[in-house]
């Protein structure tokens, strides 16, 4: 559904809920609604998720796994924009390793190694500024990332970030080739000092 106000559109809608029995635990995906806001130069969106999990359902596990998500951008000029992004997790019961929720790498914490840091709850935020050159010149994206990732009831790891610059080729966020450096702001003794991501988009 999406309305229009004020110079603004909004768009409000479900995910299709997906069940699956067997083996394979049960999911129930977006049963809350994502939300999207334009408005002008800028967007947000909300985006919340739930997978339940239940031996009297037919699965392994018993668990409940929640992920809510906001995105903004804001675009300053034709050529530069900046985004915004927070995500929570929490999972709760018997939570399987494949579900836990992992910061590290491309996505996350790009100033750490791969999976570095895991639990069963986690909080993440990332910010980035864009700034887009003539064509044939790549983007430029100056990166900062923070989170944290704990078990409940165990001692947190604390709050660790990074700051980062990657290129994006050809440019304006829809690249088909993107390369990040991110450097560790509390870097632990098994950290490098920089740490290399990226992915090769085909235009299919």
């Amino acid at each position: 559904m999406t309305r229009q106000q004020s110079g603004s559109a909004v768009a409000i809608g479900l995910v299709a809920i997906a069940l699956a029995t067997g083996r394979t635990p049960i999911r129930m995906m977006a049963v809350a609604p994502e939300v999207t806001v334009t408005k002008n130069d800028a967007a947000r969106r909300v985006e919340t998720s739930l997978e339940v999990a239940t031996r009297g359902l037919g699965s392994d596990f018993d668990f409940r796994r929640f992920i809510g998500q906001a995105r903004a951008a804001h675009a300053f000029s034709p050529r530069q924009a900046l985004l915004l992004r927070g995500l929570v997790g929490v999972g709760t019961g018997n939570l399987p390793p494949q579900r836990r929720f992992y910061l590290g790498g491309m996505g996350t914490l790009r100033g750490y190694a791969l999976k570095q840091f895991g639990g069963d709850h986690t909080v993440l935020t990332t910010a980035e500024y864009w700034l887009y050159p003539r064509s044939p010149w790549p983007g430029l994206v100056f990166f900062y990332d923070g989170g944290t990732a704990w078990d409940r009831g165990q001692p947190r790891a604390g709050w660790k970030h990074d700051v980062g610059a990657g290129l994006d080729w050809p440019g304006g966020g829809r690249g088909y080739v993107r390369l990040d450096v991110g450097f560790p702001l509390n870097r632990e003794p098994s950290n490098r000092r920089a740490y290399v991501t990226g992915f090769i988009r085909f235009p299919f």
